[in-house]
């Protein structure tokens, strides 16, 4: 049966738009970003999301932090702007500083992700998906340097997401305002896909790679539909749910006892947690949060183990962050 959970802690923040939430479990702490056009704030909490720092940054599409490796021993961040930039800040104590910035495009810089999955032992690169419709992927050295190692025409519309695989990082994924959902083998210089997949009646706006299970992916869509795909046979999902709302954000929780579940942060259709089946063929909504009809875009897992069922999310239009427990954990 599925629950409806009511936010437990919430935090209203200025008159900016909220897109995006994340937390890190090494410092105990938790950052939103602020979209006001054409500056931003990045907050940086505690748990109970009393700020503790306050930076003004270009407007934030995008905010992922660094997971499995460290910058010089410090929890990274990586952040995409409204001006097409990539930066890189490093939490240094209770402290976010400034590492490094690099300019891509013009436009809208608007995914990134970390090759941290399974390879953590391989040099650091992000992936980053512009308005243009490129994706590029970059290298960071050990002093946080970014240089491009790739880029390249993905979509012919606003390339919306992109995507490792976490177990051969040479893997990317694509999705576009064209309704497509695209597989890039860096190896072959990115000149054509590896495949193209219709599926999608409308853009393709979030994917992540599952962590620990190899051939699993996640996308979603303006469509409402979270679908399911074995990487092993691409041609259709395997399955999919429909969420009643487009779906901004997908993440899989980190905790090892709760891989089988999905947060979705759904627009209009608020935040839901979807679980995998047994049998890797099945997703079903099992917990939701109500946002009385506020966009829902940023949202994160607690990746605390302690804490495997904390959420932190947050609304558009009236800025408020939420802290809320998803499902119920033994006490």
């Amino acid at each position: 049966m599925q629950r409806r959970y009511r936010k437990y802690h919430k935090s209203p923040l200025l008159s900016a738009h909220v897109l995006s939430f994340v937390h890190h479990s090494l410092s105990n702490c938790t950052f939103t970003h602020l979209d006001h056009f054409p500056r931003s704030i990045l907050a940086l909490c505690r748990m109970k999301l009393n700020e503790i720092q306050r930076i003004d940054v270009e407007a934030v599409l995008d905010i992922k932090w660094l997971t499995r490796t460290q910058l010089n021993e410090c929890p990274t961040l990586g952040i995409a702007t409204a001006s097409g930039n990539l930066l890189v800040f490093s939490l240094q104590g209770d402290t976010l500083v400034s590492v490094t910035e690099l300019n891509l495009c013009s436009e809208l810089a608007l995914s990134l992700d970390w090759n941290d999955g399974k390879q953590s032992s391989s040099p650091i690169e992000v992936a980053v998906s512009d308005q243009r419709g490129h994706v590029s992927v970059l290298a960071m050295s050990s002093e946080g340097a970014l240089e491009v190692v790739e880029s390249w025409k993905a979509h012919e519309h606003p390339a919306w997401i992109t995507a490792f695989n976490y177990f051969d990082t040479n893997i990317v994924y694509s999705g576009g305002d064209d309704c497509r959902f695209r597989g890039w083998d860096r190896r072959t210089g990115c000149s054509a896909p590896t495949f193209v997949s219709r599926r999608h009646d409308m853009g393709v706006c979030s994917m992540q790679h599952h962590r620990t299970n190899d051939h699993l992916l996640v996308t979603g869509s303006y469509d409402e539909t979270v679908k399911l795909w074995d990487t092993r046979a691409i041609r259709q999902p395997v399955t999919e749910v429909n969420v009643g709302g487009g779906i901004w954000r997908l993440k899989w929780n980190p905790s090892n006892d709760h891989q089988d579940l999905l947060l979705c942060a759904a627009m209009h259709g608020g935040f839901h947690v979807v679980q995998l089946g047994e049998d890797e063929s099945s997703l079903d909504v099992v917990s939701s949060l109500d946002t009385d009809g506020e966009l829902a875009y940023g949202a994160s897992w607690c990746w605390d183990p302690k804490y495997p069922s904390l959420v932190g999310s947050c609304t558009f239009y009236n800025a408020e962050r939420q802290l809320w427990t998803s499902f119920d954990t033994p006490q």
